[in-house]
């Protein structure tokens, strides 16, 4: 183990982004932050006292990638696209994709070429309150992963297991709870 704790990078701080990333930095957890809106990013980083990610600097120490990003194409784009992120990662990185989509299962087998695990995360409940603890979290993918990261989920709230993913990106048993 190193000296230092994994970081857990959260890329897009629009909408559910900013407050699961502001819940996870008041928790504790080493974050670094990302977003093509700079303005948005440097606003973020000043109110919580965290750095933006630095790719060369950071990308070594982080375990968990958290995406917020609205689009399942930028997402697939900016993970395995040409220049995408994976490559940099380290084994046994785990990205918590927060917009699950069709595109899901492709996007785990992609990245588990790069030796990056993939989980799905569906989160409700109310953000506006920033409490730790007040979402009601669902994740789909590979249960060693999730548990792996049980300190981070269980910041965000009640956490329930769904399965493996489906080729719709989502679990069954997560289908048929809905």
């Amino acid at each position: 183990m190193s000296a230092h704790p994994p970081k857990i990078c959260v890329i897009g701080l629009r909408d559910s982004g900013w407050s699961l990333a502001s819940l996870i930095a008041n928790a504790g957890f080493p974050i670094v932050v990302c977003d093509n809106d700079r303005n948005v990013l440097d606003a973020f980083c000043v109110q919580k006292g965290v750095d933006p990610l630095e790719p060369a600097r950071d990308l070594s120490s982080i375990e968990t990638v958290i995406v917020a990003l609205p689009d399942a194409k930028n997402t697939a784009a900016m993970l395995v696209g040409t220049y995408g992120l994976a490559r940099l990662l380290q084994p046994g990185t785990c990205v918590i994709n927060l917009r699950a989509s069709e595109a899901c299962l492709m996007l785990s087998v992609a990245l588990a070429q790069h030796s990056v695990d993939y989980l799905s995360a569906e989160l409700k409940g109310d953000f506006d309150h920033g409490d730790a603890g007040a979402l009601d979290v669902v994740v789909a993918g590979a249960e060693e992963a999730m548990h792996h990261r049980s300190a981070l989920f269980e910041v965000m709230g009640t956490v329930r297991y769904a399965g493996p993913l489906t080729h719709q990106g989502r679990s069954e048993a997560l289908d048929a709870a809905h």
